[in-house]
């Protein structure tokens, strides 16, 4: 998720020829939303006020990017560095969401609401969520 998120260095290595074929569909669904060179903005005061590890970051992804041809308008990566478990949340608009995009878990495609315009999640410990924002319905 934070390689993803931040556009960092991704390394895959080991016997992919041996990975079921469920595993090697993730690998590409990861592979393919690697979109380079687009800002990403952490929504965390504690980030720069506290401790240094983003709770939330977020990319918008230029109408002309690769991502936004295939539909996303957006990644959303919340995260839990610590060793307990963590409710996490921002309001929809502290996220750059209007509240009528359509938005679903980045692995498994299930869609999710944001109730009253908030976006949380249940953390286990050292865990992340990652979310994929396509644009908002009229």
């Amino acid at each position: 998720a934070y390689a993803l998120i931040t556009m960092g260095s991704l390394e895959v290595d080991g016997r992919l020829e041996e990975l079921p074929a469920d595993k090697i569909a993730l690998l590409n669904k990861v592979m393919a939303d690697m979109d380079r060179g687009h800002r990403v903005v952490c929504s965390d005061d504690d980030a720069f006020t506290g401790k240094p590890l983003p709770k939330c970051l977020y990319v918008d992804y230029p109408a002309d990017s690769a991502t936004a041809r295939r539909g996303i308008a957006k990644h959303i990566a919340l995260f839990n560095w610590t060793d307990q478990p963590q409710c996490i949340g921002y309001a929809a608009a502290q996220i750059g969401l209007s509240g009528h995009e359509k938005l679903a878990d980045f692995w498994t495609g299930e869609t999710l609401d944001l109730p009253g315009g908030n976006l949380c999640a249940w953390l286990a410990p050292r865990s992340a969520k990652l979310y994929v924002a396509s644009p908002a319905q009229s």
